[in-house]
């Protein structure tokens, strides 16, 4: 039908598609390839979440209703987010990183920090009057 003279018949059976031997991929296997991508795309990125709690149901200005907002603090996982970051897994960046951003709190690591990272952060921390037990530095570098 690829070799006939009428142009319908040869738009429809193109003859490249006639000579492919490969399979078309199946349901499951499109599936598998999308939900990789989506995985890649995700893991790629560094997300960071804005949790709101609405204080009462009528929308009225310094009214709070004490049972909803518990409802929703129970229901969005805020106590056990809280018992985590108290557990010393709140914040973890890499040395470089935090002491870029954080830098120009302390005056002995503003504008440069000359030295180890490490060294910065825990002079950056320190100036910053945290106390040994409310952190922990770590071994990366």
């Amino acid at each position: 039908m690829c070799l006939s003279e009428n142009k319908i018949l040869t738009q429809c059976f193109d003859r490249e598609e006639l000579s492919d031997k490969k399979r078309p991929d199946t349901a499951a296997t499109q599936f598998k390839a999308s939900l990789a991508k989506l995985m890649e795309i995700l893991m790629s990125k560094d997300p960071s979440y804005v949790r709101c709690i609405k204080p009462n149901d009528s929308k009225q200005a310094g009214r709070f209703d004490e049972v909803l907002i518990r409802h929703q603090v129970k229901y969005l996982g805020l106590m056990e987010n809280l018992r985590v970051r108290r557990a010393g897994f709140a914040y973890r960046r890499r040395y470089e990183v935090f002491l870029q951003r954080y830098k120009s709190l302390c005056p002995d690591t503003w504008p440069n920090w000359q030295g180890k990272l490490a060294d910065g952060v825990a002079t950056l921390v320190k100036h910053l009057g945290y106390k040994p037990e409310e952190y922990k530095l770590g071994r990366s570098a």
